[in-house]
């Protein structure tokens, strides 16, 4: 049996490894490094997640004609930020992912942010929402809270069937209040007092008062 043999093309060597410092950055993945060669013009590696910025110790990294800034040493700055280039997955296939700051945490996004999860739990001292419009589907709502505060110019409510059940309503009507039913039934069990200046009933066929004793005058 005739075995072919295939050639293997050698990998590029790693030639030297020196530290420096970055002189100059412009937001990209390109920085001018100050080290033992002079200044050179030095590439991000791709495992190389944290920006480079002024003043940083590198470690570098010679390979042929390319430079690479493989690591940050040290920082003069507290500040560090996260730089990929394309999509960026972070993903645990057992366990749980925790994200904790002393003082903000912000999410920014051009497009759309999305959450999916089985539940979702948020705890907080004061939750405000600002937004041009608000849509909610859910197939159960329920609010519990001491107090109440809905402003609004418009308000519509519309719903197939609608309770109530309170101790006391107060409303006030500064204008006008127009109600259309179809019937309308009150069952009062003590007293009905109305009171206004002028008062109009009007019924198309029949009026009806039952009562023990009728005042009128």
């Amino acid at each position: 049996m005739n075995a072919t043999v295939v050639s293997m093309q050698k990998a590029g060597t790693l030639q030297q490894s020196l530290v420096g410092n970055v002189v100059h950055e412009d937001q990209t993945d390109t920085v001018l490094v100050q080290c033992e060669r002079g200044v050179v013009n030095a590439s991000r590696a791709f495992s190389c997640l944290v920006r480079p910025i002024v003043n940083d110790k590198v470690l570098l990294a010679f390979s042929g004609h390319e430079v690479f800034v493989i690591a940050i040493i040290s920082r003069d700055s507290d500040h560090t930020t996260l730089d990929f280039a394309g999509d960026v997955e972070l993903t645990t296939k057992c366990g749980k992912i925790s994200i904790s700051a002393n003082e903000q945490i912000m999410l920014s996004s051009r497009g759309a942010i999305h959450q999916v999860s089985d539940s979702n739990h948020v705890v907080c001292s004061t939750l405000e929402f600002q937004s041009e419009a608000v849509s909610l589907n859910a197939a159960t709502i329920q609010s519990n809270s001491k107090q109440s505060f809905i402003n609004s110019d418009t308000m519509t409510v519309t719903g197939t069937n609608f309770y109530q059940k309170v101790e006391q309503v107060v409303r006030w009507v500064s204008k006008l209040e127009t109600v259309n039913i179809n019937n309308w039934i009150q069952n009062i069990r003590n007293t009905l007092s109305s009171r206004s200046k002028n008062a109009v009933i009007t019924a198309e066929s029949d009026m009806k008062i039952d009562a023990e004793r009728i005042h009128m005058g």
